[in-house]
């Protein structure tokens, strides 16, 4: 457990090393970002639980394999965001690891359910950058 621990920790260094090389947004816009977090966890956490349940009424009995996979993903991203909420709120990096393997994993579905996923892979590696632009307010 602790060297699967310490390497998605070496893989989150290093990917902030690398956004620590990009532009910096204002102050102003990261304690926005720190202050609205918690609440974006929580409406799409909701949003996603729902649109994962409604895969299960949608597809019932006829899921193919895709479809297990992206009701899965969507799920477990929800879930992630959901169990969240709180520790957003408290500043608690737990929280902030939650919402990164939420992007993570919603850049995943989008790669599997989109015939050309250009702007779901953009917009996730914005999501991404946004987040380590408030990685220090989490402890």
């Amino acid at each position: 457990m602790a060297l699967r621990k310490k390497t998605i920790d070496g893989y989150i260094k290093q990917v902030e090393d690398y956004c620590k090389n990009l532009p910096q947004v204002s102050k102003d816009v990261r304690d926005f970002i720190s202050r609205v977090l918690p609440w974006y966890a929580l409406l799409f956490g909701i949003l996603s639980v729902i649109n994962a349940l409604s895969y299960l009424i949608k597809f019932g009995g006829q899921m193919t394999i895709v479809t297990v996979m992206v009701f899965a993903l969507t799920l477990l991203s929800g879930v992630l965001l959901l169990v969240a909420f709180s520790r957003l709120q408290n500043y608690q990096y737990a929280g902030w690891r939650f919402v990164y393997f939420s992007v993570i994993l919603s850049i995943v579905k989008d790669i599997i359910t989109t015939p050309i996923p250009v702007l779901e892979i953009i917009l996730g590696f914005v999501g991404i950058y946004l987040l380590y632009q408030v990685r220090l307010y989490y402890k």
